[in-house]
Formats: structure tokens, C-alpha cells, sequence
């Protein structure tokens, strides 16, 4: 009666594991996509920098921020897309740090199922 009752545990918790392993790999996935849209974001502003260095600093530049259209210089545009490139480039750190922490997670836990599995094999015997 206990033998089954430390399988049926042990059948619960490798559950509970594969659903948290689950859940971690949507996580992974989720920091993935984002920091792919942000380094593409930052790609397109570098881009955009690279083309705007080439003209006159008192240029009309038009920048669209939040669905709102604003005629700035090009000298007035420079620094603040510097600025956004240089945000992008830290948030993009950021979720990669955030990335790896989640991998290390995920091994572990693996670490940890491959544990609890033959401990199950083991009380079945």
C-alpha cells in the first residue's frame, strides 16, 4: 500500500515537472521573439542613423513616435536616435541575461526530473 503510494506521488510530481519544464520552454520562447523584435527595431533606427549622417544638419527630419508626426532637424534627431540605439542596445542585454538565467532554470529542473525518475524506477523495483 505505501509502494503505491509513493508511485502515485512520484507519478504526480514528474507531472507537476513536465508541466513546469512546459511552461519554462513558452518563457524561453516569449524572451526569443522579443529580443529578435528588438534587435531588428534596433537595426532599422541604426539604419535609419546611418542614412540621415549624410545630410545637412539643419535638414527637416520627420519622426512618427506614438502615432504622432514631429519636424525636428536632423541635428535635434541624431541625439535622440543615438539615445534609442543605445536604450535598445541595454534591453536587449537585459532580456538576453534574463534568457540565459531562464536556460540555467530549465537545466536544472531537467537535472532535477532525470533525478526524481530514477527514484520512481527504483521504488517500482
Amino acid at each position: 500500500m505505501v509502494e503505491k503510494t509513493q508511485q502515485y506521488d512520484a507519478v504526480a510530481m514528474s507531472g507537476e515537472v513536465s508541466r513546469r519544464y512546459q511552461v519554462m520552454q513558452q518563457e524561453v520562447q516569449a524572451l526569443i521573439s522579443r529580443i529578435m523584435e528588438i534587435d531588428d527595431e534596433k537595426k532599422e533606427n541604426e539604419l535609419v542613423l546611418e542614412s540621415i549622417m549624410k545630410l545637412e544638419d539643419d535638414r527637416k527630419c520627420w519622426r512618427l513616435i506614438n502615432g504622432v508626426l514631429f519636424e525636428k532637424t536632423k541635428a535635434q534627431v541624431v541625439p535622440e536616435m543615438t539615445t534609442m540605439i543605445k536604450n535598445l542596445a541595454n534591453v536587449s542585454k537585459q532580456l538576453n541575461d534574463a534568457l540565459l538565467l531562464k536556460k540555467q532554470d530549465m537545466n536544472r529542473l531537467e537535472q532535477q526530473y532525470d533525478h526524481i525518475m530514477k527514484q520512481a524506477k527504483m521504488q517500482k523495483q
